[in-house]
């Protein structure tokens, strides 16, 4: 490793031995050597690469070895570097089996929140690219299909979902109160973004985009009469919170398809910065299930209503999959339903 004073040998001997010892169930002797005073500054540089193992046995729960690794791994949170304490927790977070994917957010959430707030103001990134990972690993777990299946969360989403929002919620109330929001011009209905912006709101949008169309899309609310305490319902709520407390204007993103900035030749930023696909999941959101509809003025006219979301509801009509074509026939039917009894 760069800087850390030890050869690319040291550093491989180092691994594999630290590694197979923990395997082979010498944790308790591995721990003596990891807290010994003397070998911190070796800890401090490779200590990092014992994450795999300590996760494994971690995960495991019922290890003989489970205080020690737990030992183990919460004194290397404490002492290694974090932009390597990042890395490593991240590629463990990568699993394709469910039951695995649901455990190892579960178990490693906090740890890498507690890395990405140790980053101070250099975090924007770091935390784009951990919120990135973990929708995509939420995206390989099934969707409840019923009111029964939210209820009980067999596939565990809703769990992760509430996690995932304890986990940013410290950063969105960074975001909120760095002082450095758009102007007042980026809460009308015509702007949006901006150039004063930080990186880390731009984060945090693109997080909140990528949410409204994995898994938000692929998931059919119920209403409060039907399930009065909703975990993916509440997820969605938060989700928009979010939208707003960075700065953004809901009515302004709904009604871009008739609010955008005039078209530019091979500009592509606001197409990129708001996915239309998002904006179509938001709108259903907005209108259907009536989340976050008191931020709407109440001057708009039904028939404006129906013109700015013909393009979303005409992006979920051309979708493939069933529930898609069903939100997309279902936010039809309301607007034209808001016309008619005009």
């Amino acid at each position: 490793l760069p800087g850390d004073g030890y050869s690319s040998e040291e550093h491989d001997v180092f691994t594999t031995a630290g590694r197979t010892c923990i395997e082979e169930g010498h944790s308790p002797q591995v721990l003596s050597i990891v807290l010994d005073e003397k070998n911190q500054n070796l800890i401090r540089s490779l200590g990092w690469n014992l994450l795999p193992p300590l996760i494994q046995v971690l995960l495991k729960k019922e290890d003989k070895n489970l205080p020690q690794c737990l030992a183990m791994f919460n004194h290397l949170m404490e002492t290694c570097r974090p932009k390597e304490l990042l890395i490593g927790l991240l590629e463990q977070l990568e699993h394709d089996d469910p039951d695995g994917i649901a455990n190892r957010l579960h178990l490693l959430l906090s740890p890498l929140q507690k890395v990405l707030l140790s980053l101070g103001s250099r975090k924007a990134s770091s935390l784009g690219m951990t919120l990135s990972s973990v929708l995509d690993q939420l995206a390989k777990l099934p969707v409840p299909g019923t009111k029964e299946q939210e209820e009980d969360d067999i596939f565990s989403l809703c769990r992760c979902c509430a996690e995932l929002m304890d986990f940013v919620r410290p950063f969105v109330l960074e975001a909120r109160q760095s002082g450095r929001a758009r102007g007042d011009s980026c809460k009308s209905l015509g702007g949006l973004g901006g150039d004063n912006e930080d990186e880390l709101q731009t984060e945090l949008l693109k997080f909140c985009m990528k949410a409204l169309s994995q898994p938000l899309l692929e998931v059919q609310l119920r209403d409060p009469d039907t399930l009065p305490l909703s975990p993916l319902r509440a997820f969605a709520t938060e989700i928009l919170d979010i939208v707003s407390a960075i700065g953004e204007s809901l009515p302004a993103l709904v009604f871009l398809p008739l609010l955008k900035r005039k078209q530019v030749p091979g500009f592509l930023e606001e197409e990129v910065r708001y996915p239309k696909t998002s904006l179509a999941s938001l709108a259903h959101l907005v209108f259907v299930h009536h989340l976050a509809a008191d931020t709407f003025p109440s001057v708009f006219s039904p028939v404006f209503c129906l013109r700015g979301n013909l393009e979303h509801v005409s992006l979920l009509l051309s979708r493939t999959e069933d529930l898609g074509l069903l939100k997309g026939l279902v936010s039809y039917r309301v607007f034209l339903l808001v016309c008619v009894c005009v």
